[in-house]
């Protein structure tokens, strides 16, 4: 039997960095978020891929930045995007950069990905049950309380599974991320097959844009307000700097996981676009109600339909596998500086235990987040609050990382941090950073703001661009929610019957998450501070402290 380096023992490989990147990244977006896509380009299929091909080289742009970024020298080599925006931007916002990061991403994230787990559970009995996946799902009053129970369970299983059995699970984790390319070929395959089958308009076309709604005309406002939904669905390939001190030879394989995944990820999204558009559809069950549209008999829809079902929900559980294990590793590595309030007292409770803090600390915050959108969200039953909050996460994420890559463009001028030049960084650098600018404005004074105050008397959101009855700015907006819909909630019927958020609910919900998150790493430092500060913390607002170097 080979020896194992001690140094290399129970360390991620390059491939099993790059496995990792992919079951945290692709999840379920991919399978829906199409849907938002085609409404926005009233199903246009050239204005489709633009939107994809924009936002892919914005992605790209960004994964190389980082490939500069990353380089830079760090004592604690798991402090991922918070510890480089300290080297690049200063201790102030590099601190802000670090505990926002774990505080925002990993919790919120998490609770997203787990809620969705729970729905997909639910859906893989949808078809036996007579269940309509096209509409969207009506479980009925209080389902919405038993998918956050059964997310919960999901949480809690793996994050035992990753305190007791880490290596097992990494090894999992990598199996689960092949596994995702099953339903990612199958939709491909379903969509293009089936839809040069019986599509009676040419495969290009796509039946989709012949209805009354959607006129299939090139738009580019369309373009531009896909871009922001395109993206959500590639948020959290950076995250694995958190696992960068676990990575073999992480100086050289760390940037080049994070090009090689985000590359192979962009390819298979490309690829389940074009599925979608020769079928005409961005939904992976409408594609499967197509199908039954067409002919094939109810017993292939409701096998069909579950397999995807089933596949979905795996990469669901992938998705949460990796944020449970790249979780417990970011916050451990805030326990060990003492970055977090009370987060000493954790490791001194176990001194010895690599993972304990960490564990503790991410649970927490997990459930932190369980507690405020649990409560709305079975109120209304309905699964928007949980969806709309992760728009509020990557609107913070965008900002940390482009000020982090601005930081890297700036010190290529002065100079100050010693990293490994790449060649193209200079202009992925100003690609990456005027994406992340137009993300902010678009999502954050666009969809947010102004769409919402101009059509204040307009109601509901839509999910499509002007048409004779709705005006643009409305159809800017992108909707919320998945699979639950409640019907008459709290004795309001909109939509058909099914409650639907308004614009000026939505935009509170926005504005009014985006604010907590922004806020958590000052309320961190505050609770630090009116401790005693016993960690000794360079606090966001302190300068020339000495007694602790943050990255």
């Amino acid at each position: 039997m080979p020896k194992v380096k001690k140094e290399t023992a129970g360390k991620f490989s390059l491939v099993a960095a790059i496995l990792y990147i992919i079951g945290n990244v692709v999840g379920i977006g991919i399978f829906f978020k199409n849907g938002t896509v085609f409404r926005l380009n009233e199903g246009n299929y050239l204005g489709v891929l633009l939107a994809w091909i924009i936002s892919i080289v914005i992605v790209l742009c960004m994964a190389l930045s980082f490939a500069e970024v990353s380089t830079c020298k760090m004592k604690n080599k798991n402090a991922g995007v918070g510890g480089w925006a300290a080297q690049f931007c200063g201790h102030a916002f590099g601190r802000y950069a670090k505990t926002g990061y774990s505080l925002i991403f990993w919790p919120a994230n998490t609770f997203a990905i787990m809620f969705f787990a729970g729905e997909a559970i639910l859906n893989c009995f949808a078809p036996m049950l007579g269940w309509d996946q096209v509409s969207g799902y009506n479980y009925g009053t209080g389902t919405t309380a038993i998918i956050f129970g059964i997310g919960a369970a999901l949480f809690v299983v793996f994050m035992l599974l990753n305190y007791f059995k880490a290596n097992a699970m990494s090894k999992a984790g990598s199996i689960i991320s092949f596994v995702k390319f099953a339903p990612i070929l199958m939709v491909v395959v379903l969509g293009i097959v089936f839809g040069v089958m019986y599509n009676e308009s040419g495969a290009w076309a796509g039946h989709f844009v012949q209805t009354e709604t959607y006129s299939g005309e090139f738009t580019p406002m369309g373009i531009i307000s896909a871009i922001p939904a395109i993206l959500f669905a590639f948020e959290g390939y950076i995250s694995v700097g958190n696992i960068s001190g676990d990575i073999e030879n992480s100086e050289r394989n760390l940037s080049l996981a994070v090009v090689l995944g985000v590359a192979i990820i962009s390819v298979l999204y490309l690829a389940v676009t074009i599925g979608c558009i020769t079928a005409g559809t961005g939904n992976v069950y409408n594609l499967m109600h197509i199908l039954l549209e067409k002919g094939i008999s109810e017993v292939a829809y409701q096998i069909l339909t579950i397999i995807i079902s089933i596949f979905i929900f795996i990469c669901l559980i992938g998705c949460v596998n990796g944020m449970a294990r790249g979780g417990i590793s970011a916050y451990q590595s805030l326990a060990e500086e003492g970055a977090l309030f009370k987060s000493k007292a954790l490791l001194e409770a176990k001194p010895g235990n690599k993972m304990f803090a960490g564990s503790i600390l991410f649970f927490a915050m997990v459930m932190f987040w369980w507690v405020i959108l649990v409560i709305p969200s079975s109120i209304l039953n309905t699964d928007a609050m949980a969806d709309g909050s992760s728009t509020s996460m990557v609107l913070c994420l965008y900002i940390i990382y482009g000020v982090t890559v601005l930081g890297g463009f700036v010190n290529r001028f002065s100079k100050k941090v010693e990293v490994k030049k790449q060649k193209l960084f200079p202009v992925t650098a100003v690609i990456g950073i005027l994406g992340c600018v137009f993300m902010v404005f678009f999502v954050g004074f666009v969809q947010f703001l102004a769409a919402p105050i101009i059509n204040i008397n307009n109601g509901l959101i839509y999910d499509g661009v002007a048409t004779e009855t709705t005006p643009l700015w409305q159809g800017l907006k992108s909707g919320w929610g998945m699979f639950v819909n409640a019907p008459n909630c709290l004795g309001i019927e909109r939509a058909g019957g099914f409650y639907v958020l308004t614009n000026i609910e939505a935009m509170a919900w926005f504005w009014g998450m985006t604010v907590v998150m922004a806020l958590l790493p000052i309320f961190n430092d505050l609770f630090i501070k009116w401790s005693g500060n016993k960690e000794h913390q360079q606090l966001i607002w302190q300068k020339n402290k000495k007694a602790v170097k943050f990255a």
